[in-house]
């Protein structure tokens, strides 16, 4: 899931202010490798404009797809430069010396800090993708959308079919959490723009498709919930249905991460879901997966045993009080008394204010929080009859292969489901791509986007289960 990290907040707007006499001469690219324990991300700082005292800066992750973000204050006083993100809690303050085009910083978000030097460059590194297609391709391609007359959204994606008469299996794909386009971008890749192109290569059509409110698609993506778009995904099979100018065999779900979710939640209350794949796809609940990530978090940024202990014990009690059938007014009251209840040393170790309680109050009480919070994979895997392949990578550290796994296929033999295959890739993360430690902060760094290997699998079994 792509939430829950370092750096996630990164892609918020933000104004620009700077300050100071020698403004004109820090103009340019300053870029910096932030580590933090054995990961390492790349962060440029880009500052112009100064000179003429209308500033120009700009935060860019690199190693998180380059997205280019405005800062919301540069003040330069003296030989010190700082700016910062107040919205993140992310500021990066140190000694500059332009004329050797050298920053030494102390890199500070939350409770989190990091020394970091940045070197000013003639420009930024760029990032090669090698295996996004290009055209022409051998096979047919069609822009598409289609209704979900329950929800009264349109959906717009694209459809790519094998030459050839047919009857062709199909398959959905299904975009993890978050607002994601029709090619699940992310880090700077397309995972399903890769991964369309490769099945349908191999005699399989694929409808891959913007999320609601994203893209070409209408609809509010954040008044959904990961039900809302199980309904979207059955609308998706439907459209095939429906179509007469093509044969399709059997038709399917493949969902990734949170897909993995949706999957399993359209199949087990529609007989028109002929198989599923799962990718990464929880087994456990989902605020036990998230617990795991922040507990990982914490380490990361070096936070002591006992700043994360008492992080993580506020954490059980909000998702307890999220999961359990209390009203949101009900959640954000006993959230304020948890938080008045706590020591005022623990909140200051906690780094936590009434502010940002009722912020995660706010959050936590949205639709999609809530769904996901109550949401059971066991009790929705044992209602699946179709056949399953559920497929993780050895690596992944967001949903980890072993324990999920094993729940999956527990979960599905259990429900009476024999036709399920269970698999663990080796030596890949939760991108299945091919990684050395399998942390996020490496996604962007690697430049395959998808694993041929994990391709090949999912094409294999998709070919023997929906012909």
């Amino acid at each position: 899931m792509k939430k829950h990290h370092l750096f996630a907040a990164i892609l918020l707007a933000l104004s620009v202010l700077l300050s100071g006499q020698q403004a004109g001469t820090i103009d340019g690219f300053w870029l910096g490798t932030l580590k933090v324990q054995s990961s390492e991300l790349r962060l440029a700082v880009i500052i112009s404009g100064s000179a003429g005292g209308h500033p120009v800066g700009i935060l860019n992750s690199i190693d998180q797809g380059g997205a280019e973000v405005p800062l919301d204050e540069v003040l330069l006083s003296g030989d010190t430069l700082m700016v910062a993100a107040h919205n993140l809690g992310m500021n990066i303050r140190g000694v500059i010396d332009p004329a050797n085009g050298t920053w030494v910083t102390v890199f500070k978000q939350g409770p989190a800090t990091f020394p970091l030097t940045l070197n000013k460059v003639e420009q930024l590194p760029g990032m090669s993708r090698p295996q996004e297609p290009v055209p022409p391709f051998p096979y047919n391609t069609e822009e598409v959308t289609y209704r979900n007359t329950e929800a009264g959204i349109t959906l717009a994606g694209t459809l790519t079919i094998p030459e050839g008469q047919g009857p062709f299996p199909a398959v959905i794909l299904l975009t993890g959490s978050g607002p994601q386009d029709r090619n699940e971008e992310l880090y700077g890749h397309k995972p399903f723009l890769v991964l369309a192109d490769y099945l349908t290569r191999q005699g399989i059509a694929v409808l891959r498709s913007d999320d609601r409110g994203v893209g070409g698609s209408s609809g509010n993506f954040a008044s959904a919930t990961t039900g809302d778009f199980a309904q979207d995904a059955l609308a998706g099979v439907d459209f095939l249905k429906g179509r007469d100018d093509y044969k399709f065999g059997r038709i399917g779900l493949a969902g990734h991460s949170e897909g993995g979710m949706v999957a399993p939640l359209a199949a087990s209350g529609s007989g028109s879901v002929d198989f599923i794949v799962l990718m990464a796809a929880p087994g456990i609940p989902f605020r036990d997966i998230v617990l795991s990530q922040m507990k990982r978090s914490y380490e990361k940024i070096g936070m002591s045993s006992g700043e994360a202990e008492l992080n993580i014990a506020w954490y059980r009690q909000v998702f307890a009080l999220v999961s359990s059938g209390r009203s949101d007014q009900q959640v954000r009251d006993e959230m304020d008394r948890l938080f008045e209840n706590l020591l005022e040393e623990d909140r200051t170790r906690m780094n936590k204010s009434k502010e940002s309680m009722e912020a995660e109050a706010a959050s936590f009480t949205s639709p999609w929080w809530r769904f996901a919070m109550q949401y059971d994979p066991v009790s929705t895997l044992a209602k699946v009859g179709c056949p399953v392949l559920a497929i993780n990578g050895e690596k992944d550290t967001q949903v980890l292969a072993e324990e999920n796994l094993a729940a999956i296929e527990k979960a599905l033999r259990e429900g009476g489901n024999g036709n399920c295959q269970v698999m663990e890739l080796e030596g890949l993360n939760h991108l299945f791509q091919t990684a050395e430690t399998g942390d996020e902060l490496e996604y962007g760094r690697i430049e395959e986007t998808f694993s041929p290997g994990a391709m090949e699998v999912i094409a294999r079994w998709i070919l023997k289960e929906g012909s």
